[in-house]
């Protein structure tokens, strides 16, 4: 299964017009704690191998737990997806060094991802 949301900021809400304004309104969560949407995704979704987020507005805390939903749980085989082999985050505001390090721990244990896109998202060589 593919999945390409390609330039869809996920913290605008296209759908909430309100009489006379048509400003996108942010999408704020509900707690700090509340889990990113891909994030989710990743976790509920067992058939899912090619995600493209290319410029969707993925912050660092998006990162992290998308990075989170990739690492499968040793302890608790039933966590982690274990089936993505493509994630492309090209176009998005990442912190390259942030992004680097999250990516870096992901991929300790991670054994079915097979690309990831970070195209125009600010790293450079030192950061690899």
């Amino acid at each position: 299964m593919n999945l390409f949301f390609d330039w869809n900021p996920i913290y605008t809400d296209d759908y909430n017009h309100d009489i006379g304004t048509h400003n996108n309104q942010l999408y704020q969560r509900k707690t700090p704690e509340e889990v990113n949407l891909f994030a989710k995704l990743l976790t509920q979704n067992t058939k899912l191998q090619v995600l493209f987020l290319r410029a969707s507005n993925i912050q660092d805390d998006d990162l992290k737990q998308i990075c989170h939903a990739l690492k499968p749980d040793p302890a608790n085989p039933a966590i982690g997806n274990k089936t993505l082999k493509v994630l492309d985050l090209s176009y998005n505001p990442l912190t390259p060094s942030t992004a680097v390090g999250y990516l870096a721990e992901m991929l300790d244990v991670n054994r079915t991802l097979e690309y990831i896109g970070l195209a125009k998202c600010g790293l450079q060589a030192s950061h690899a």
